[in-house]
């Protein structure tokens, strides 16, 4: 079960650990608990969404296909996030798949459950609905990133998301280029080859399967100037 008394590190807190105490306590006397395997689906994206959830072990990824079959992965999901959160509009159907990349813990908050406890704890209902809009600013944030940024300033803002969440001891994140494309809705080409220029001018070390930042501040550089958006 969730514990909100059990304090989890800042950039681990995700949305759902910003509720107060008082109501996370009171979604706990509502939650199930649902475990994965590693690559086991929580849901596809099509399928009905009926319910809410919050990581609680584990790391999850949040992924959708095009209609010409193309996977763009969207998040990883860590401890203390969550999603799902349409459900609480109309339901209506999964824009997005979420899988486990290990062996995870969830807690799923049937709609009906969390809309009775709205009902007779509107402080549920004004916290929630906070959060909602918390979630749906970020996600309109990660629109606009995918729409209008060029590819390397897509791929540096990823690169930095990703290593705030994924790192080894030797802060390598472990993945191929052809996942750094789905992350960033490009290539497995393109993608390489701005690796290879960031790699010539010490930004960052590629190995097998891993990348490793070793220029923070230049890739931040990359992300986020636009006069650095050439490198």
């Amino acid at each position: 079960m969730f514990d909100p008394d059990v304090k989890q590190a800042p950039e681990q807190g995700g949305f759902f650990t910003s509720l107060s105490n008082q109501v996370q306590h009171e979604l706990a006397e509502v939650q199930t608990e649902v475990c994965l395997k590693a690559n086991q689906f929580l849901f596809h994206q099509g399928d009905e969404a009926n319910a809410v959830y919050v990581v609680q072990a584990g790391t999850l990824e949040v992924s959708a296909v095009s209609e010409a079959g193309k996977k763009l992965s969207l998040n990883i999901l860590r401890p203390g996030e969550l999603f799902g959160e349409n459900a609480l509009s109309d339901g209506g159907l999964r824009t997005a798949s979420v899988s486990a990349l290990e062996s995870s813990v969830i807690a799923k908050f049937q709609t009906e459950d969390l809309f009775d406890l709205m009902r007779r704890k509107p402080d549920v209902a004004i916290e929630l609905m906070k959060l909602a809009i918390k979630r749906f600013q970020w996600v309109s944030s990660q629109l606009e990133t995918f729409t209008f940024l060029p590819l390397n300033m897509r791929l540096a803002r990823r690169i930095l998301h990703l290593s705030g969440k994924l790192p080894d001891q030797r802060d390598r994140l472990f993945f191929s280029q052809v996942e750094l494309a789905e992350h960033s809705g490009a290539t497995r080409e393109a993608v390489a080859n701005i690796l290879a220029v960031w790699k010539s001018r010490g930004l960052i070390e590629t190995g097998r399967g891993h990348i490793r930042i070793l220029d923070h501040e230049g890739i931040k550089k990359v992300a986020y100037e636009t006069e650095w958006g050439a490198l």
